[in-house]
């Protein structure tokens, strides 16, 4: 099963996705930066949390920001959540 949830706050994700007891996170793997998209923002090594806060608040590292506002209020979205569960089997 997939569940789709809108991510509402940046500061509240940063902490969820990069708090060190998140049970996504089993022993000492570490959070690093990869893809395309990290490659072509510059980013590399280990997640900073600050950094990776202020990429879903909008702030590019380069200092350009994304955010959208409408009608004088910010409508920036932080990101998506996209959970698989397996499904759950009776007994």
């Amino acid at each position: 099963m997939l569940s789709f949830s809108v991510v509402k706050s940046a500061g509240s994700a940063g902490n969820y996705y990069t708090d060190k007891d998140n049970y996504y996170v089993l022993g000492s793997m570490g959070e690093r930066w990869a893809g395309q998209g990290a490659e072509q923002l510059g980013l590399q090594g280990s997640v900073d949390k600050d950094v990776f806060t202020r990429l879903l608040e909008g702030r590019l590292p380069d200092g350009a920001d994304l955010s959208r506002m409408q009608d004088g209020s910010n409508k920036h979205r932080p990101g998506y959540d996209l959970t698989f569960s397996a499904p759950k089997v009776s007994p």
